[in-house]
């Protein structure tokens, strides 16, 4: 490994927040970015159904992207979601956006979003399927649920199919 490559790696380990790479284009591949946004300091308070709505509310306003599957669990959310127009806005603008919708409608988490979030960029039919099972399998593995069916805070907007 060249000196370049070993300063690269050092930047990347003293990364304090996540990078935001552009999502890729590739030919005949959609774009589907798996996201998590989390609650500061990991906060319950998105396991209920006023949070559930004002979500799927900013999500449907917020039209830049298109969610697919969700999850909502008591401090974060996952989602799918997909560019719904070339060269829109960026993901961060768009989580920015429906973060503050959310906020509008959904005064308790107002000032309690964590202010940056992890996204993925999904690359391959295999790679959706293992992160959706992950995600529909999270409040079994939390002791929230005894099966996936009945979590109720979840749901899919649009699909999003490879």
């Amino acid at each position: 490994m060249d000196k370049n490559n070993i300063e690269a790696e050092f930047e990347i380990l003293k990364r304090k927040h996540p990078a935001h790479p552009r999502p890729l284009s590739k030919h005949n591949q959609p774009v589907i970015i798996f996201l998590t946004v989390c609650t500061a300091n990991r906060l319950k308070l998105l396991d209920n159904n006023h949070a559930h709505h004002a979500l799927v509310s900013a999500w449907k306003q917020a039209d830049a992207w298109t969610v697919g599957f969700y999850m909502i669990m008591p401090d974060h959310i996952h989602l799918f979601c997909s560019p719904a127009k070339f060269n829109g806005v960026s993901l961060k603008h768009w989580v920015v956006f429906w973060k503050r919708s959310v906020a509008r409608e959904y005064s308790e988490i107002k000032g309690h979003w964590q202010n940056d979030f992890w996204d993925t960029q999904i690359r391959s039919v295999v790679h959706l399927q293992q992160k959706t099972e992950y995600v529909r399998n999270n409040p079994i593995r939390l002791g929230l649920s005894v099966t996936q069916q009945v979590w109720p805070y979840k749901g899919i907007i649009s699909r999003l199919s490879w």
